[in-house]
């Protein structure tokens, strides 16, 4: 068990999605038969955590009425909606707002799955002296999605996020969408106005305890585009094993 909380970032819109899904909020999006939230909730349960801290938005009521059906036993789920879409960044910084108790916590996307260590992510980040962000980085091969993040591999030091670069062939590092946040970035937050965590907050923190940790074995969907989504089921066959 991880004495720690995790903030699932649910309130997405899932506009590239919408010609797949519908109305359907993207961490609903059916894959075997369960809704991808379902996975992300097992695999955390599956990983120590009994805490979730759910920030909903975009169909708040569908997702919270889809809980009955996604939250594994043992695992404790508040949701909290934000009062209006405010990004990755003012989504983490109002559900910080809203549990006063909360000294720090695992971020993620409930619309990624991804099979890195929470504990080794964790302890990376509680062993770092003024560690206020760490990062969870997955190597992908013609990742030109995704923005590539440079880090310095004997410190963990975080360098840059770069921009995404056409295909080169190479394989890079990219952020895998979970975090291990202090609250005391929390000053350095916009309230309650719409910010992303990782194009507008992240770069600007670099420098202030921002740290990466690889992950060269791990395995990650994002199901935000069609053709990502339509790998969902063959890629939980595989690695989602205990729903």
């Amino acid at each position: 068990m991880i004495e720690a909380c995790a903030i699932v970032l649910a309130g997405g819109l899932g506009t590239r999605l919408r010609a797949v899904l519908g109305e359907t909020p993207k961490v609903l999006a059916p894959i075997r038969g369960r809704p991808f939230l379902a996975y992300v909730l097992h695999n955390l349960r599956a990983q120590g955590i009994r805490r979730v801290l759910l920030s909903t938005g975009f169909q708040a009521e569908r997702v919270q009425e889809a809980l009955r059906e996604c939250v594994p036993g043992g695992l404790e789920v508040q949701s909290i909606r934000e009062p209006e879409p405010l990004g990755t960044g003012g989504a983490v910084a109002y559900v910080f707002e809203q549990v006063p108790e909360l000294e720090r916590a695992f971020v993620l996307n409930g619309d990624t799955f991804f099979t890195g260590s929470l504990r080794k992510l964790w302890q990376a980040h509680r062993n770092r002296p003024g560690a206020q962000a760490t990062i969870a980085l997955v190597r992908l091969q013609e990742a030109n999605r995704y923005g590539t993040v440079r880090f310095d591999p004997e410190t963990g030091r975080v360098e840059a996020f770069l921009e995404k670069a056409p295909a080169s062939g190479e394989a890079v590092w990219i952020n895998a969408g979970l975090y291990v946040l202090e609250r005391t970035l929390l000053r350095q937050m916009p309230s309650h106005r719409p910010c992303s965590l990782e194009r507008e907050l992240f770069p600007r923190w670099i420098g202030q305890g921002v740290y990466a940790v690889p992950f060269p074995e791990a395995a990650f969907l994002d199901i935000g585009v069609p053709e990502d989504y339509s790998r969902a089921e063959a890629f939980l066959a595989r690695y989602a094993h205990d729903i």
